[in-house]
């Protein structure tokens, strides 16, 4: 996995590249502490470049979208892929979080 930074608008967006998994996920969930830390009050994860997710990955989106509501942030998922959109319909999280197949606004 490889990730990325920058910011779009209103967000700050975190950019998630090739295969996420467990190996991966909790360096990508203290990533976006770390962006959440520095101030990203509207935090986008941008998962068009991921070539694979798993419920590793998944429980800490769910722990990043919890921290960033308690904040009163806004927190998105960009997923144009139907392969990486399936588990969070699985799940029932692509009614949990702000999920968009076209970049949001």
């Amino acid at each position: 996995m490889e990730l990325s930074t920058r910011t779009a608008g209103p967000f700050t967006v975190v950019a998630v590249h090739k295969d996420a998994d467990l190996a991966s996920a909790g360096e990508l969930r203290r990533h976006l502490h770390e962006a959440v830390d520095g101030g990203a009050a509207q935090l986008l994860v941008d998962l068009s470049g991921t070539t694979f997710i798993d419920s590793a990955v998944l429980n800490a989106l769910v722990a990043v979208h919890r921290r960033v509501s308690a904040d009163g942030g806004r927190f998105a998922v960009f997923c144009p892929d139907e392969r990486i959109w399936r588990p969070f319909a699985v799940t029932g999280l692509d009614n949990v979080f702000e999920m968009h197949r076209e970049w949001p606004a």
